[in-house]
């Protein structure tokens, strides 16, 4: 750019005119630092971190089945096999992690092999649906159903693993866990797991008190049916925003936060969040036949409780950042550029150029004869039951029935675990 020559102007114009160069100037320094300190926004870096903590668990039960014919009681010639699918979240930088009690649960793991294993003498032609959906009371009741040798439980299996492709993750094939502990689903619906990883796991610090009704949340977790509309390993965590709509206490007596974020089967043991990225509960269950969201997470002291009385070393809890903006994202220290090149750098280039340019404005304006023309350059800067309708058919179930009557698929109950 080109200066004016300054015979043409009074000393007073030269002087604004020097000044309005000088913070022109200021402005063009100071501008890319504060452009290349701009970081993600904190959801955003909420949202990543949560996602390298979240896990996706596979629980196999296998077991052989003890049924009742006609001619007597009848061990199965194969063992029956049910898969389960859950989600869960680190908690330790040990490899321990927590999912769901009723992922994990042996009863209801038997519960599951024997619907796996009327189904398929519905499939096969063996009995009718409606003959199935008689037999359910009596077989979980009487029905056995047992392991690799006589009187073993049902062998469990669990494994877990995390999509490819996600910052932070350390899961880079399936492992298998090691269930360490179980807080059945009547009791407060929370397990322990642990892994064995050669590096430290990303733990999610687990909040210190419960939250406050209106409070924003997230939900995040594996939900089965995008995993069953997606490339096998290419499904990611969803999250699901909404609010803390009340606390409430079970038929059991057992604490639970009640929440309108809309969270689906498979996502059971996955995380409810703050806008910190601190869990406040594991995702339980829903009530089903309601239009409207009525789901349920475990209560943020009992979490805390029962994973400190087990000597879980939990991250501290992270601060909310002072007075809130609502509808902005929390600041965050800046990061370095996206060419590379570290804010403070630009931060002292510019502060070295100020001060030239302040002594070039001084020398100018101590000058008593106009300076000649000269050339100016700016610088410029360089993620258990069964409902009452079939979810394959669509058919309406009979009222009372476990299996639909049309195609015979398990139907499922008011309180649906997920």
């Amino acid at each position: 750019m080109t200066m004016p020559r300054p015979s043409l102007l009074s000393t007073s114009d030269r002087r604004k005119s020097a000044l309005s160069a000088l913070f022109a100037l200021i402005a063009l320094l100071v501008a890319p630092a504060y452009a290349v300190a701009q970081p993600n926004t904190g959801a955003e870096q909420v949202n990543a971190a949560a996602e390298a903590s979240t896990v996706q668990l596979a629980i196999k039960w296998e077991g052989f089945v003890n049924y009742h014919t006609d001619n007597g009681y009848v061990w199965t010639e194969k063992s029956v096999v049910a898969v389960a699918s859950c989600s869960g979240f680190f908690v330790s930088t040990t490899g321990q992690l927590v999912t769901a009690g009723h992922c994990v649960q042996p009863d209801l793991g038997r519960e599951n092999i024997l619907r796996v294993f009327l189904n398929q003498q519905v499939k096969e032609g063996k009995i009718s649906s409606s003959t199935a959906n008689g037999l359910w009371s009596d077989a979980n009741a009487n029905w056995k159903v047992e392991g690799t040798s006589q009187g073993s439980p049902p062998v469990r299996t669990v494994y877990i693993g995390q999509p490819k492709g996600v910052t932070g993750a350390v899961i880079t094939e399936p492992l298998v866990a090691q269930v360490q502990d179980i807080k059945p689903f009547r009791d407060g619906d929370t397990a322990l797991l642990k892994v064995e990883t050669p590096t430290p796991t990303p733990a999610m610090p687990v909040a210190a008190a419960d939250p406050k009704t209106g409070a924003a949340v997230t939900s995040i977790g594996f939900p089965a049916s995008v995993g069953d509309s997606v490339a096998p390993g290419k499904v990611r965590a969803s999250f699901k925003t909404g609010t803390v709509s009340s606390q409430q206490i079970t038929d059991t007596g057992v604490a639970v936060t009640e929440i309108n974020a809309d969270i689906s089967e498979g996502m059971s043991g996955g995380p409810t969040v703050d806008a910190q990225g601190n869990v406040l509960g594991v995702n339980s269950y829903k009530l089903n036949g309601e239009q409207q969201n009525f789901n349920f997470v475990t209560d943020t002291s009992d979490l805390k409780t029962w994973l400190t009385g087990r000597s879980v070393a939990l991250l501290p809890e992270k601060a909310a950042a002072p007075n809130p903006v609502p509808g902005q994202s929390a600041p965050v220290s800046a990061p370095a550029a996206s060419s590379g090149v570290p804010a403070y750098v630009w931060i002292v280039a510019a502060v070295a150029l100020l001060i030239v340019a302040v002594g070039v404005l001084i020398l100018l304006l101590r000058r008593k004869r106009p300076a000649p023309q000269q050339q100016f350059t700016t610088p410029y800067a360089a993620p258990n039951g069964y409902g009452p309708t079939c979810q394959s058919c669509g058919v309406p179930g009979a009222p009372g029935a476990s299996f639909c009557g049309n195609c015979g698929t398990p139907l499922a109950s008011q309180q649906q675990r997920l």
